[in-house]
């Protein structure tokens, strides 16, 4: 089975990278100094440590930003998602945006 990808525009490509648009989609995030611990929060709410117990699926990108002085992973929730029926976080540290 496929992973979903993110719908896009392109804005600018150059020979060193490609600047994107993405559509609007929910993500969660959690911000730490470590980026494993970081990847395991978000990959345990996907695996079901939510207030539904629901895996979720993957999508892709997973992306990573410097944010407070931390680093802060995202992963993009899958379309079928949106505010009224996507599951709270088990943990406070990650958020849905």
């Amino acid at each position: 089975m496929a992973t979903e990808q993110l719908k896009y525009e392109t804005l600018d490509v150059n020979e060193i990278y490609e600047i994107r648009k993405y559509s609007d989609r929910l993500v969660i995030e959690t911000e730490t100094s470590n980026q494993n611990s970081s990847f395991r929060k978000l990959f345990n709410y996907i695996s079901g440590s939510n207030e539904k117990n629901q895996e979720i699926k993957m999508t892709a990108p997973v992306t990573q930003i410097e944010k407070n002085g931390n680093m802060t992973m995202q992963f993009y929730l899958p379309s079928e998602f949106d505010e009224s029926n996507v599951p709270n976080p088990s943990n406070s540290e990650v958020k849905i945006l």
